[in-house]
């Protein structure tokens, strides 16, 4: 990813506009959908409904991976609930032609080549490599 217009605070925590938002507790994870034509891979989150999640929090957040070269989908542990699909675990980065087991963290800028990935309670992951990446903050998903 070359360009991107926020910043990962932690392995389950994005950051625009001076704005974090946590992934894991307080929001829950709706779908995903990629567009062969124009290669866009669109992540969507709802703001949770627990308890703990506090009301000012956007009701979405979009996160649009444009310019996609790589995209794969490992499969989720069966074992688990259905429910833990829509908990991201962690957010990593692997590099080209690593196995889903090689996810590394890393604090700073990460090197445009490295894969991203999105890793759920139920085991299932998604590894992206794309050109830039665009979080859109409330209902509208971002523009090709």
């Amino acid at each position: 990813m070359r360009e991107f217009n926020f910043e990962w605070v932690s392995t389950v925590e994005i950051s625009k506009d001076a704005r974090a938002f946590d992934l894991h507790n307080c929001f829950d994870f709706q779908k995903f959908a990629y567009d062969l034509p124009t290669r866009c891979l669109s992540l969507v989150w709802a703001r949770g409904v627990g308890d703990w999640v506090r009301c000012d929090l956007p009701a979405m957040l979009s996160l649009s991976l444009f310019d996609v070269d790589h995209l794969a989908v490992t499969p989720r542990d069966p074992k688990m609930p259905i429910s833990e699909d829509d908990c991201l675990d962690s957010f990593g980065y692997t590099l080209d032609g690593s196995s889903n087991d090689d996810v590394f963290l890393f604090d700073g800028r990460p090197d445009p080549a490295w894969r991203w990935v999105f890793t759920f309670r139920s085991e299932m992951s998604i590894i992206v490599g794309a050109e830039r990446a665009v979080l859109k903050i409330g209902g509208e998903l971002a523009d090709v």
